[in-house]
């Protein structure tokens, strides 16, 4: 992947921002003990020690970020960062299908080097470590029983790839606590923690002894998401700090620091006064996110000190009284929070971060370089409308924000602003289209919007033509059909991203094909039970829209037929459902249809593990089938989701179409096989193919199914060729007018004000005034 840069904030804020950091106000405060006659207190101990002094900024220049990948091909584990070297451990299969781990040492521009093979029969423990001198520290496990290492190895190694020694871990001392976290002090000592807030150090030699216990362990951090907050970091000549985030009695969040330094040299009775550097969220000059809800990180900066990372910012610690001084919005380098695994500041006052996509599951340098603001251009803004709440299945739109930053690192020139509607504000959404205003970009997580009015009233762009010419995605790269069912009055006014599909699970010796829709029905009808997602009058709507309407409709003609013998049968079957037994509880469904009892069961599937879920549960009983229509087909109602479109009134059209096509052929997740599935060839044919993953467990109530990855078969041909064709025979009718008239005629029967008859005929005269409009 080439280098590609991006631009990331402004001058003069820029400017100051950088002037002051890595500097150590010249005020001295006792912030440890509590007592000024105890030597050695952080504000003394700072003052004394030389710190290096990094350039501001050159008047007139920005910060830009270069990307560039990271150990491409490997699954990559630990990590730590020192100068510009990276060292990691990384996973891979060998030539002989083996999974096997190494670690690596890469510096930025240059090939990684494999430093140390530890194929299949260990495994890196936690933690891994460098010092400032470039030398790596890390723990591997030995002689394997049962699922643990009997022995942990500590071993170092110089700048220079040559071991420096190899111990037991542990030598000498005989706690049974784990190392949480390890650090390499600037004095030659290399520093560890344990959950239980243990200090350990190791000499040059590698002997091992206990130093004092911390008044906080790990089981008191916050419980945020993302990593504990909880370890050590290094302030180069300020010494190792061991810090804690949790609510205190100060902050809900509350940052600790402690001087490993400083602790060291206190006795018992001065380290229980003792108070920790607590960080002063107050001091900053922009809101920082600490609330109890949110995930706070501490980097070490080494030289430059400490860095805190809150979701907005990283921020410069003060660690003479614990202030904030902003450095670098998350937003304006195209990064999230979460995705940041080590900062460091390079000489020329750039910075240096290695970082991990976890939506793309990819790891980066990134470069943050001054560059004359001169050299970069107004950038065109737009702004994407996401209509509709976080479904439950995940997918390309479930992290949009994610994919936008994505976006932006490529595509420099453009900037495209996030702006969510929640369901009840969809009609807004709908109105400022229709007004020629709103959002540049629409996305709808689900079906919402009116389109037939959108597209009719011309308040959305067609995509048709964009598809034909684009020397990106076209209509060849889509699944069959997928284009045909968003296409509407011959124009295509949106695109769906992802799809779900409603499947019905019937035994194995049911013969589906050739039936129509009245006799699935009377099948239903024979069992003790019918599923509880089967009511006449949902039935009947999915039945119509994702199988049978084309038979009752003729959009050419603008006609239709439901006064037809065929349709009021089709009502009088359904209502033999309405007074059968539903079940209570979806866990019992499998139970019941294994006993003969429930004959039909309605499921939809959204993702391979919903496919496994019910391989799992019916195989060798029940297989999928579709639904039947009139003309004795099979189909598959679709539920399409993640609809893209273009507004009219735009002035980005060709920009916000780039962005659709780059949504489009976003692969980085196609192979998670709880992404919903995709509406691309490629993306399907990835999804639709399973291998043993040892990862993996599906368990669910419907089925009452546990099974662990290596319980679960690989996908084998006839699983592909289903899925295949569940893909090629989807099925979607809308017309929202159309399905709320059939509703309400069908209510109306199935409640006995009226007959089967009656409601056919006032479905058809309505029908036929809706089709004639």
């Amino acid at each position: 992947m080439d280098r590609f840069k991006v631009v990331i904030f402004s001058i003069g804020m820029l400017a100051a921002l950088l002037c002051g950091c890595g500097e150590i106000p010249e005020e001295t405060v006792d912030v440890q003990s509590g007592e000024e006659e105890n030597a050695g207190t952080p504000a003394e101990a700072h003052t004394e020690k030389e710190n290096r002094t990094f350039e501001p900024l050159p008047e007139g220049y920005v910060l830009s970020a270069r990307f560039e990948p990271v150990g491409e091909g490997a699954v990559m584990g630990e990590a730590c960062l020192s100068g510009n070297l990276l060292y990691y451990e990384a996973s891979s299969y060998d030539s002989e299908g083996e999974y096997v781990s190494g670690i690596y040492a890469r510096e930025w521009g240059e090939e990684a080097r494999l430093l140390l093979s530890l194929g299949n029969q260990h495994g890196i423990s936690w933690p891994l470590t460098a010092g400032e001198d470039g030398s790596l520290y890390f723990v591997y496990g030995k002689e394997e029983v049962d699922g643990l290492f009997q022995v942990e190895m500590l071993e170092k190694w110089n700048r220079e790839l040559q071991k420096v020694y190899s111990v037991d871990l542990y030598g000498g001392w005989d706690g049974d606590e784990a190392i949480y976290s390890m650090e390499a002090g600037s004095d030659g000592m290399l520093y560890g923690l344990t959950g239980r807030g243990t200090v350990l150090c190791w000499d040059e030699t590698g002997a091992c002894s206990k130093l004092f216990n911390l008044p906080v362990t790990l089981a008191g951090v916050n419980g945020q998401s993302g990593e504990p907050c909880f370890g050590l970091v290094n302030a180069g000549n300020m010494g190792v700090y061991a810090y804690w985030g949790g609510k205190d009695e100060v902050s809900d969040n509350s940052i600790q620091l402690y001087s490993l330094e400083e602790w060291r040299k206190m006795d018992e009775e001065s380290r229980e006064r003792a108070e920790p550097l607590r960080l002063d969220y107050g001091s900053a000059e922009v809101y920082v996110a600490a609330g109890p809800y949110d995930a706070l990180s501490v980097f070490s900066g080494y030289e430059d000190g400490l860095y805190l990372a809150d979701q907005n910012r990283l921020w410069q610690i003060g660690l003479t009284d614990g202030s904030l001084e902003p450095i670098v919005a998350w937003q304006d380098i195209y990064l999230k929070a979460e995705y940041v695994k080590a900062v460091r500041r390079q000489e020329n006052g750039s910075f240096l971060l290695y970082v991990l996509d976890t939506l793309e599951n990819e790891n980066y340098w990134v470069s943050l370089d001054p560059v004359p603001a001169s050299e970069l251009g107004e950038k065109r803004e737009l702004v994407l409308g996401v209509a509709g709440s976080y479904w439950y299945n995940t997918s390309l739109a479930s992290n949009i924000e994610g994919v936008l930053l994505a976006y932006h690192r490529t595509h420099p020139e453009c900037h495209i602003t996030f702006k969510e509607y929640s369901q009840n504000a969809v009609m807004n959404f709908q109105m400022e289209l229709l007004k020629g205003e709103g959002p540049d970009i629409l996305l709808e997580r689900q079906t919402f919007f009116d389109m037939e009015e959108l597209a009719g009233k011309g308040a959305v762009v067609d995509l048709a033509p964009y598809l034909a010419e684009t020397e990106g995605v076209s209509a060849e790269d889509m699944l069959p059909g997928i284009l045909e069912l968003a296409t509407k009055d011959g124009m295509i006014p949106r695109i769906p991203l992802s799809f779900a599909a409603y499947v019905m699970i019937v035994p194995e010796d049911m013969e589906v094909n050739g039936m129509k829709p009245e006799e699935m029905v009377s099948a239903m009808a024979q069992g003790d039970y019918v599923d509880y997602l089967v009511r006449p009058c949902s039935l009947l709507l999915q039945i119509l829209s994702g199988a049978e309407m084309d038979h009752y409709i003729d959009v050419e003609n603008k006609s239709c037929s439901f006064d037809s013998e065929e349709f009021v049968n089709l009502l009088e079957k359904l209502s033999l459902l309405k007074d059968m037994e539903r079940l209570s509880g979806r866990e019992e469904r499998a139970e019941l249809f294994h006993a003969g009892q429930l004959p039909v069961i309605v499921e939809e599937l959204d993702c391979m593990v919903d496919y496994l879920c019910v391989r799992e549960a019916f195989s060798g009983s029940g297989k999928i089938a579709g639904f039947p229509n009139s003309s004795g087909e099979t189909r598959y109602p679709a539920v399409l989701c993640d609809w893209m479109g273009i507004n009219s009134a735009s002035d980005y059209k060709e920009d916000a179409w780039d962005f659709i096509e780059f949504c489009i052929g976003y692969t980085s997740r196609s192979d998670d096989v709880r992404d919903r599935f995709a509406v691309t060839k490629d993306k399907f044919d990835c999804q639709s193919r399973y291998e043993s993953n040892e990862y993996l467990s599906i368990w669910t109530n419907d089925y009452d199914t546990w099974k662990g990855g290596d319980d679960i078969a690989p996908t084998a041909q006839e699983d592909t060729e289903r899925l295949r064709e569940i893909a090629e025979h989807l099925y979607l009718y809308e017309n929202q007018s159309l399905m709320q008239v059939i509703e309400e005629e069908a209510d109306a029967f199935f409640a006995g004000d009226i007959s089967a008859r009656e409601a056919a005929e006032r479905i058809q005269n309505r029908a036929a005034l809706i089709l004639g409009e």
